[in-house]
């Protein structure tokens, strides 16, 4: 399986650590559900990553920092969720993203490597590339 897939749907519950064993997935979605919680590390494991999205989902707790380190991301969309701390690819990972989404204002470092920012409860502020948001 290259593709993951799951938007607009009323899902609620949360991310299994099992979700790392997708380690050929190459664009993860998982936008506009009630699907929450903290996202598992393991989705780290997930080594084929080019596009990764939670966007509009209910995830709290923090980033994690092993996405920063998947050597072929290059998109990825953490806005309209309730997530805290530092962003991962804001910490010298040398991974530049486009776009990189977040709800800035709630993370530690207000995401300054953030290519659009989203606030609390409004849709993002700016124009998405790709046309998947």
């Amino acid at each position: 399986m290259s593709r993951f897939r799951i938007t607009d749907t009323s899902m609620t519950g949360t991310l299994p650590s099992e979700i790392g064993n997708l380690i050929n997935v190459e664009e993860f979605k998982l936008e506009r559900t009630h699907i929450g919680g903290p996202l598992p590390s393991t989705i780290a494991t997930m080594e084929s990553l080019t596009e990764f999205s939670v966007f509009n989902n209910t995830f709290n707790e923090t980033i994690p920092a092993g996405l920063a380190s998947l050597s072929f991301i290059t998109e990825a969309s953490f806005g309209m969720n309730s997530f805290t701390g530092p962003m991962p690819f804001c910490e010298g990972s040398g991974t530049a993203l486009n776009p990189l989404v977040a709800d800035c204002s709630e993370l530690v470092d207000n995401c300054t490597c953030c290519t659009v920012c989203c606030k609390d409860g409004e849709e993002c502020n700016a124009p998405l590339v790709a046309g998947s948001y």
